[in-house]
């Protein structure tokens, strides 16, 4: 059961003065009731199973300035805070009814940017630049569940230079860094804190040797931080006797990539204000230090550092706009593995996968009312054998869904949207939810119906 609210307020004043200005502020509440098992698919008789409860709130704000009159000032700001709990009563097996755990997460964070738009050196200049800063707080009661406070804070700068309509370079500097304080649920608790920090540069070149047609590479380098679960980590699994203990030596993972692609965008190609945009981008991406959890049966399980892994495929979006409908067609073929380490030729979890898409959509009641309809196809899913890394790694076929959505805008301050997710109810193998090669697989999510009413106050 799935029951959610959604609120909206807005104010948007002295735009006549010449300072246009933009206050938002948002809240979703939801609650879930539903019941969960140990290994997502598994059809072991003695598996754990719990009735659960969810609660999520989100609360949002954001504000926006752009004088009409002033080029360096193009400010915005956004707050928020989110709090998930889940509250689990134990229903099986038999000896365990009524056994109870509960997690409780915690994020609240802003972020504020400003951009500064100038002419010099017969170039038209931008520079951006802003803040982030969030704050987790995470609580348990079960032993694997690691509690604490983790904090991410960062800050940017970013020059985009622009050159008689061909020629377009970017050059870009973040910094990140972050703190983990925390104790673990092992015999006896451990406190510990991590911090570090990273600088990752980013560089585009663009060159647009014909109108509409824009070719472009890009090198940058990314930074993850570990978790609180990677961490401080404890306890054991699916009520078995293994254990999770903390890793208190874990290394952020570091990225580096490049990209090239080719950008179009022509406009009344078949009819006066129709559209069309597309978009091919090919990359590589080494990932140093990559994080998971270590499975093998013959050591301790920890989140570890398993080795490099790479990345690299290929990505391309199209879609033509009409005015009363739309086509959007979009692709990608992707290899992702580990290259180094007791995984090294394994496939990468929780990664993107060969997919293709096509969606359709008619607008009508003067734009009011859009409704269409999706396909979606997902290529053959390479699941990970973390257990018995030496093993042959296991082949599932591909899947096709079918969607459709509805979304009626019933005036300036309401709308109403409606879909159904996996129309003819298609079973088929979630790749995102099963490392456990011995679960039965046909696990994804069956026909599921999705109602939103978003209402706006003010504006």
């Amino acid at each position: 059961m799935d029951r959610r609210a959604h609120h909206q307020w807005l104010y948007e004043g002295n735009a006549a003065a010449g300072r246009r200005s933009r206050a938002e502020a948002g809240a979703i509440l939801q609650r879930y009731s539903d019941q969960i098992t140990g290994s997502s698919g598994s059809t072991s008789p003695t598996l754990s199973r719990y009735d659960t409860d969810t609660t999520n709130q989100t609360y949002t704000a954001a504000y926006t300035w752009k004088p009409d009159d002033n080029e360096l000032i193009d400010f915005s700001a956004n707050a928020y805070h989110n709090r998930t709990r889940a509250e689990q009563t134990q229903v099986w097996p038999t000896s365990a009814i009524g056994n109870f755990r509960y997690y409780d997460v915690a994020t609240t964070g802003f972020n504020v940017k400003n951009s500064s738009r100038f002419d010099a050196w017969e170039m038209a200049h931008t520079l951006t630049y802003g803040l982030d800063y969030y704050y987790l707080e995470a609580s348990s009661e079960a032993a694997h569940f690691g509690a604490g406070e983790q904090q991410g804070y960062g800050g940017f700068l970013q020059w985009q230079g622009d050159y008689d309509n061909w020629l377009q370079l970017i050059a870009a500097m973040r910094y990140d860094g972050y703190q983990l304080d925390g104790e673990t649920k092992t015999v006896p608790p451990e406190e510990a804190s991590m911090s570090g920090d990273r600088w990752s540069p980013r560089l585009t070149v663009g060159v647009t040797p014909l109108e509409g047609f824009q070719l472009y590479g890009t090198y940058s380098e990314g930074y993850r931080a570990p978790g609180l679960q990677d961490v401080y980590r404890g306890g054991g699994a699916h009520g078995s006797g293994d254990t999770y203990v903390p890793n208190l030596l874990l290394q952020p993972e570091t990225a580096r990539n490049w990209e090239a692609g080719v950008n179009l965008k022509y406009d009344d190609i078949l009819a006066a204000g129709d559209l069309f945009r597309a978009k091919v981008n090919v990359f590589h991406t080494d990932v140093e230090d990559y994080i998971e959890v270590d499975l093998r049966p013959d050591v301790t399980r920890t989140a570890i550092n398993i080795g490099d892994a790479r990345l690299k495929g290929i990505e391309a979006e199209a879609v033509y706009d009409y005015g009363w409908g739309f086509v959007n067609l979009a692709g990608a073929l992707i290899d992702a593995k580990v290259v180094s380490g007791v995984y090294s030729g394994q496939a990468l979890t929780n990664t993107p996968l060969d997919r293709f898409s096509a969606t359709l959509g008619f607008r009508m009641l003067e734009d009011q009312l859009t409704v269409g309809a999706q396909y979606l196809s997902v290529g053959k899913i390479t699941r990970t054998n973390r257990t018995q890394p030496n093993e042959p790694t296991i082949v599932d076929d591909g899947f096709d869904l079918i969607n459709v959505f509805a979304n009626w805008r019933i005036n300036d301050h309401a709308k109403l949207d409606f879909a159904v997710d996996n129309v003819f109810d298609t079973a088929y193998t979630d790749p995102q939810s099963a490392w456990s090669t011995s679960a039965a697989t046909e696990q994804g999510k069956g026909r599921t119906f999705k109602v939103a009413l978003t209402g706006r106050i003010g504006g």
